[in-house]
Parts: structure tokens; sequence; C-alpha cells
């Protein structure tokens, strides 16, 4: 029986055991169902690009009621607006992160039916909430923060079985979806600058595969800002939510900033 009320047993140190060289018998302080939470938070915070495919498959509704027995009452929309997940790209392992987003693909497509239980819904909304409501706190957000920075850039133990094994599979065990590979390629050719418009335009990036532009524009960018984004014809918009972070009003702000000073500097 799920027991949400361990949930409160789950500390930031649960949570980063095995991240950042904690007593390997640290777990053992949890109950079996607090234990569960804590895996389950720890998987989502360094692989957070896994949850929005996963949901997608089980048929999840991004933007309706969350789970009505859940301690929070936020939309997955919401939920996946917010760190770790709106800035998940910047955080993928520097080595691994192409074969990591294949496996988490072909988990999703397998293994997302699974997922639509509704105890099972439950506890995935639970702990998604759980592990946003810790980055709302400054001081818990820069520890989580350190830490999955850490694991992006450090060895892992299967690394010769991710670079040989699962970097590239075969067409018919599972291919890697436009989106996650033009964040890949994001980050190796440089962008076209047409001109920032405070932010609303951002950089387009041409997409090495196809040509068109890669997508430059979150879903969950708020509406009006979004509306003024996507008059700009060279913007594309990211509809999986997993590409690229979502404009604020703050960058906005900034971009005007930015935009004055380097005026009265011409």
């Amino acid at each position: 029986e799920l027991d949400l009320t361990t949930l409160n047993e789950v500390s930031i140190d649960h949570i980063l055991h095995g991240l950042t060289g904690l007593n390997s018998s640290f777990d053992d302080e949890l109950s079996p169902s607090a234990r569960a939470h804590a895996l389950l938070i720890r998987a989502m915070l360094i692989f957070p690009l896994a949850l929005r495919p996963l949901l997608d498959e089980a048929n999840v509704a991004i933007y309706g009621a969350p789970p009505r027995k859940s301690p929070s009452k936020t939309t997955w929309g919401d939920l996946l607006a917010q760190p770790p997940f709106a800035d998940a790209v910047s955080f993928r392992h520097e080595e691994h992160g192409v074969a990591h987003g294949r496996l988490a693909m072909l988990y999703a497509k397998r293994c997302g039916p699974l997922w639509r239980a509704d105890n099972v819904h439950l506890w995935l909304h639970a702990c998604a909430s759980r592990i946003t409501s810790l980055f709302a706190s400054s001081a818990f957000a820069s520890e989580l923060g350190a830490a999955r920075k850490q694991w992006s850039e450090g060895p892992l133990c299967i690394a010769e079985a991710l670079s040989k094994d699962y970097a590239s599979m075969p067409v018919e065990e599972g291919q890697l979806p436009n989106a996650i590979e033009k964040s890949v390629q994001a980050r190796l050719h440089p962008p076209r600058n047409f001109g920032s418009m405070m932010g609303l335009g951002r950089l387009a990036r041409m997409d090495p595969y196809g040509g068109a532009p890669a997508p430059t524009a979150s879903i969950h960018t708020p509406a009006i800002l979004l509306f003024f984004q996507l008059l700009m014809p060279w913007v594309e918009l990211d509809r999986t939510g997993t590409v690229v972070q979502a404009l604020r009003w703050k960058d906005v702000g900034k971009g005007m900033k930015q935009a004055i000073s380097g005026h009265g500097k011409s």
C-alpha cells in the first residue's frame, strides 16, 4: 500500500546519497516506503529529462487536475516548468547524455503503461512535487544543484557500456527523438544571432539533420511572452517542454537593461 506520509522522512542527505560520497548504509535509516520515495526522487534529480516522455506514454494530462490524493495540487505542467525539470538540459551528463536520453525514451516506450495505475501515478506526482518544493528553497537548491552538476561531470561505473552499447542503438530498438537529438546538437553547433529583441527572439540554431531551426521557445514560457516570441519568423516552439528553458519576465527586464546600456556606450 502506498504510504505518502513517509515522504517527510526523506531528507536532502537521503536524496543525495550515492552522489556525494555518503555512507553506504545511510538509506538503512529509512523505512521501506521512505527508501522507495528517496530512490525515485534521486532518479528525478539526475534524470529529469526522462519524466516528460514517461508522462506522455502513460497518457497523463499534463495540464489536467493533479491526482486527487496527492499532497500537492500543482499540475504536471507547472511542475515541469520548475527545477530540476525546467533546466534539465543544462545538467545532462556531459559524456553520456545522449545514451541516457536513448535509454530514457526506450524505458518510457516500453514501461510507460505501467505508470498509468492511479496509485503509481499518484506516487510519481507526489515525489515530483517533493523535489520541486526542495528546489524552491535557495539553500536546498544550491546543494541539490551542486550535486547534480558534480554528477554530470564525473565518471560513471558503466561508462564503457554507455559508450559502446547504448550510444547508437539500432532503429528497431528505439530511435532518439528529434527533441533530444536537437538538444544534443545545440551544444555542438554555434547559434545564429538574429537579434534578441530583449530576449523575445532568443537565438536560432540550425538543425544539422534537417536544416530547419531547432526549438528556441518553450511551452512553459508565460503565454503573453510566448505569443510575442512566436511572432519572430525564426523562432521554433519546443513542444516537449524539455529542450529549451522557459523565458521569464525577469529575462525581458535584463534584456532591456542590456540593450539600454549597450546603446549608451555606442
